[in-house]
């Protein structure tokens, strides 16, 4: 039996109630406590077995996360797989339950070993995958067996609901190319069925559960991502191609899911440009025919993100998309006026997304959550009309007070049509109130109504927050996006100033209170409100921000090759290096130290490999150099996104320390 199976039984105590309930008077009773705002869950991958009898959960308790079984008609719990992550950074964690049938799971671990290299002496974790199964009372556990070594980077490309004994899995196989293989999950063994190819990243399968396509990359440089179709004979010819860069936060084409036919898929497509609308809708691409079909569900204004379909039958429940808010359309108008009684159950103001059904659709799980709400799991019946929690998925943040956000609307200097996102202090009388002004990464992304650790945080000391939704976000149809290319330092600039000024006008906020903090984009978007802007902005807060374009392009250049997919986004949405040269540093905040007033924190990770940390070394020197105030926070290890909690609770302790200096609240101050 594996070292991991062997952990089955050691929590059972801790992991005692129906979802791991713990004493609130254990939880964290401080309001502004920040290692509870970006806490790991307590609860996730909540999964009802087809015949609706059981629930399948992971649960953490400190460190520790078990796997638990709970039957719902006695209310037993039965733990099924514990562990606890090395502190040296090695361990396993759970990333995905999934019932095979009514008495057998499938459980896919995320792994990290420790390897120490020989000649530089220092340790390195890489991930790997490992897929488990066995019955919901623990019984017959296997390993499902690797193609090489292990399956790597391995995912789960069909259930195959209508087989009770396989599944279809994609790893690399001893060569580390990506294969697809049948997987029994009765006794772990597994054959090949797609030989691996060199480059292949992703295989999909079609509702009978052959696999039908996949994509590949190609190029020296992986400048070109192939779409290549499977014929019944094993070979594989070329469906489409475009640039790989097109594969980043909204995709151009994008398989999700099964179609409803035999050698059919289902896909996010975004319109060229010129088309109206020109949001992403769903379509179905047939294989067999070498042909994408018309717009099959499209909301007039927002990008669709997701397709809801049934586990089961593969028939499409609902297109999904972000409006203020996470929203689905169902397909099926009595199960639309179920999730329209759903949402006033829940007053209009959270999330609700549907996790799990069973077999009957009769039972929904639903992960609930909102700007007040980090997320909590409630069981829906159908039949009953009724809706009991399960637990919350965040016990840690339990009686923490929790602020409101607001949509506001407001046009942009040259009339276009925008809105962005407040945030109100947690406990402040009436206003004006000191502003952080906020605009996301990506650019190509977007802020939404949400709960977010970030904006929670600045709220409880005081602070109001507004996010704007600037020229080059995302989810507003290709038009939207693409105003941004080539407009930053410009438009995109102008988009975030003029909403602040609405605040101002609005009497909302204080306009010398006024400071202006992001990460990625959004930290190139607050140097430049220090570099350009000192007459609105008291303060200046760059998290893994860019300070100098023209160097962050001949990096990726360096880094990346000439013709990478990424090389090539960006200069479409900043600029060509050779012939934009002049452009681009001026659009450079580096270029403007001399003129700075504002005081400057800049926060970095050294393992950053989107934004390189020399950004924001460069930016120190040059800021120090003209004599202006910067403190140069480096996060050793950290990447781009500061994941952990340890590096979340840090940097928010520094940018806490920073405005409690140059913007103090009286629920901020410096002792």
């Amino acid at each position: 039996m594996n070292n991991l199976l062997a952990l089955a039984l050691v929590v059972a105590v801790l992991f005692s109630g129906p979802a791991a309930a713990q004493d609130s008077g254990s939880r964290s009773a401080v309001a502004d406590d920040v290692r509870a705002l970006v806490s790991s869950p307590t609860l996730g991958y909540v999964s009802l077995s087809p015949d609706g009898t059981r629930l399948a959960y992971v649960v953490r308790a400190g460190d520790t996360q078990g796997l638990l079984v709970r039957d719902r008609r006695t209310n037993q719990v039965t733990v099924l797989i514990s562990f606890t992550p090395e502190a040296s950074g090695a361990g396993r964690r759970f990333a995905g339950v999934h019932w095979k049938n009514d008495n057998r799971l499938l459980i896919q671990v995320l792994g990290r070993r420790a390897l120490t290299n020989r000649s530089g002496g220092f340790t390195v974790f890489p991930t790997f995958t490992e897929f488990f199964a066995m019955n919901a009372d623990g019984s017959n556990p296997v390993q499902i067996e690797g193609l090489g070594r292990e399956f790597g980077h391995a995912e789960i490309i069909h259930l195959l609901p209508g087989d009770p004994d396989h599944v279809l899995l994609q790893g690399e196989d001893r060569d580390r190319n990506l294969a697809a293989a049948l997987a029994n999950v009765q006794t772990g063994e597994t054959r090949a069925v797609v030989e691996g190819a060199e480059g292949v990243t992703t295989y999909f399968a079609d509702s009978g559960g052959s696999v039908v396509a996949r994509i590949r990359i190609a190029g020296s440089a992986g400048r070109w991502g192939l779409i290549e179709g499977r014929s019944p004979d094993g070979r594989w010819t070329r469906v489409a191609d475009y640039f790989a860069s097109d594969l980043r936060e909204t995709s151009d084409f994008e398989f999700i899911s099964s179609g409803p036919e035999t050698g059919q898929l289902y896909a996010i497509v975004r319109p060229d440009s010129g088309s109206h609308p020109d949001t992403a809708a769903v379509h179905i691409y047939d294989f067999r025919t070498r042909s994408l079909g018309p717009a099959l569900i499209q909301h007039p204004t927002y990008d669709m993100r997701d397709l809801l379909v049934d586990a089961y039958t593969g028939e499409p429940l609902a297109g999904c998309y972000e409006a203020d808010m996470w929203r689905c359309d169902f397909t099926d108008p009595a199960t639309a006026r179920r999730m329209e009684g759903l949402l006033r159950f829940f007053d209009d103001e959270r999330d609700i997304r549907v996790v799990s059904q069973d077999r009957s659709r009769r039972l929904w799980v639903l992960a609930v959550s909102g700007a007040t709400e980090p997320g909590s799991y409630y069981l829906y019946d159908v039949e009953a009309q009724s809706v009991d929690p399960i637990d919350e998925a965040y016990g840690e943040m339990a009686g923490l007070s929790l602020a409101e956000m607001r949509r506001i609307d407001y046009t942009a200097r040259d009339g276009q049509a925008l809105r962005g996102y407040l945030t109100l202090p947690a406990r402040a009388g009436a206003g004006p109130y000191p502003l952080i002004v906020m605009p996301h990464g990506g650019p190509e992304a977007r802020d939404v109504i949400e709960f977010n650790p970030w904006v929670q945080y600045l709220a409880m000391r005081g602070y109001a927050v507004f996010q704007p939704n600037f020229r080059g976000s995302s989810g507003f149809g290709r038009a939207f996006a693409e105003a941004g290319y080539r407009q930053w330092g410009q438009r995109m600039q102008d988009d975030v100033t003029d909403g602040v000024q609405a605040l101002i006008d609005q009497g909302t906020v204080d306009p010398g209170q006024i400071c202006i903090m992001g990460a990625s984009y959004g930290g190139y978007a607050a140097l430049w409100g220090g570099a350009r802007q000192s007459d609105l902005y008291r303060c200046v807060i760059s998290i893994a921000g860019v300070g100098d374009l023209e160097e962050m392009l001949q990096w990726t250049r360096r880094i990346r090759g000439s013709r990478s997919g990424t090389f090539d986004y960006w200069e479409t949405a900043i600029g060509e290096l050779d012939r934009d040269r002049q452009q681009i540093r001026d659009a450079s905040p580096i270029r403007y130290v001399d003129g700075w007033t504002a005081p400057v924190l800049l926060v970095h990770g050294t393992a950053d490999g989107t934004v390189p940390v020399a950004q924001s070394e460069m930016m120190d020197a040059a800021l120090r150099q003209a004599g202006r105030d910067v403190r140069f926070v480096e996060l050793e290890g950290a990447g781009h996104s500061f994941r952990g909690e340890e590096y979340q609770s840090t940097l928010l302790a520094e940018v806490a320390a920073f405005l409690a200096q140059h913007l103090p609240t009286p629920q901020n101050r410096t002792p």
